[in-house]
Parts: C-alpha cells; structure tokens; sequence
C-alpha cells in the first residue's frame, strides 16, 4: 500500500501593511511647543486690542443689515423673510454663519446698531477668526516640520499688513480663510495616521468645512480636494497594483 503524503500546512495571508506615511516626521521640542503656544495667546490678546475701536468698512452697511435680517428670520420661526430677499449687495447668497453668530450675540448683550460696542463685537469676534487661521497656519507647518518652524509661519502671518488688518474688519474673506486652512490641517492629519484616525480629526475636518460652507459655496471645494489628497495618498502607499488587491 503506498502511504499518504501528509497534507501540506494551510497558509493564512497576513494583512498588508501601509508603509510609513510620505509626509515628513516633525521634529518635536518641548521647548518650542511652548514658546509657539505662548506666543499665540500674546498675539491673540494684541489682536482683540487692535480690533476694539477699529474702523468699519464699505461692506459692513451690507453685513449688519443682513446679520439683523437673519437674526430676526430665525427669532420669528421663520415668518419675517426679509433676509431672503436683498437686492441690495445680495446678500441672502452669501452663507450666514458669521453673521448669525455675532446677530445673535450683540442680541443677548442688547446691542443695537446704534451702540458703538456692536461693531466692537463683530471685530472681536473677526479677530479671533483671524487669529485661529494664523493659528492653523503655524500648527500645519508645525505638523510637517515641527514647533520650530511652525513659530515663524504664525508669527509671519501675524505681521502680514494685510492679513492683519483684514482680520479686524473683514467679515467674509477672513472667517472663511479660517475654515480652509482648518480643513487643510485636519485633513493632513487624517491622512499622515490612515488607516488608523481619530476622532478629534474627523470632527476638526467637519467643523472647518462647516464654517467654509457656511460663508461661501467656494467650501464645497473642500471636498475635491479631500477625494483628491486621499487618493494620491493611497496612490504613495500602495501604488497601482492596491487599487487591485483584495
């Protein structure tokens, strides 16, 4: 009788890996994580300081209007529509995201648009939109090379003539440059930790692409440019042949 030949061992297929994410290991300093964060809430309170008693400008006869209208719409359930309809400037297709958010708050604090404190609101709140995407700046350089160069990339910022004033008075252009570059760095760091992620992550992405949307239609951009970075990262991990791999 001839004699079985034992059967041969079933090997199981590990899962495969991604390599390390291309984007390049910062370097990390404690001591530059702390001069970085100290510097930021120096510029932060210098920044609310320059806002208060700042000059309006030409779109601010626009933008208070609308913020009343918009106020008024949501506090009457929806029967005052006046903020539907603005031939003058248009601005019902303009999101209203920071206008509700300062409509709101000088309603509480009983501000009209009388007081000389309801533009010192709007400006502070402008300021620190501002602030958060000179803020966002610093932490994505921070995030591809480190604390020491992501301080002058904040710093830098802040000292541009131009964005810093606009962040006084600029209630469109600077609250939706906040959400971009917010998106931007959640998004960075979404993909340098695929396939693995964190929550925190997910709910900056969404919440920077909410404020985006929430001011200008240009934030749908956000999400070509999610489905892009992702797939050019999954193309650097795992080349043509992951696309075929089960």
């Amino acid at each position: 009788m001839s004699k079985r030949k034992p059967a041969s061992p079933v090997v199981k297929k590990q899962a495969v890996k991604p390599p390390p994410s291309p984007v390049f290991a910062p370097e990390e300093n404690a001591l530059w994580r702390r001069v970085f964060w100290g510097v930021s809430i120096l510029l932060l309170a210098t920044t609310l300081f320059l806002a208060n008693g700042s000059g309006i400008n030409g779109d601010d006869e626009y933008q208070d209007d609308y913020s009343e209208k918009l106020v008024n719409y949501y506090t009457s359930g929806g029967a005052d529509t006046a903020a539907l309809n603005i031939p003058k400037g248009n601005m019902q297709l303009y999101g209203g995201f920071f206008e509700l958010l300062t409509g709101f708050t000088n309603r509480a604090l009983g501000y009209t648009l009388d007081d000389p404190q309801y533009h010192n609101v709007r400006h502070w709140f402008n300021a620190i939109f501002g602030w958060l995407a000179m803020l966002f700046v610093g932490l994505f350089v921070r995030e591809v090379a480190g604390w020491r160069y992501g301080l002058p990339a904040f710093v830098f910022m802040w000292l541009s003539p131009r964005f810093l004033g606009h962040s006084l008075m600029n209630p469109k252009d600077i609250p939706f440059a906040t959400g971009y570059i917010m998106s931007l760095y959640f998004m960075l760091r979404w993909l340098k930790y695929m396939p693995k992620y964190r929550w925190s992550d997910l709910i900056g992405l969404a919440g920077g692409i909410a404020i985006a949307l929430g001011l200008r239609a240009g934030g749908l951009l956000l999400f070509a440019y999610l489905g892009l970075f992702a797939g050019l990262d999954f193309l650097f991990k795992f080349g043509i042949k992951g696309l075929l791999r089960r």
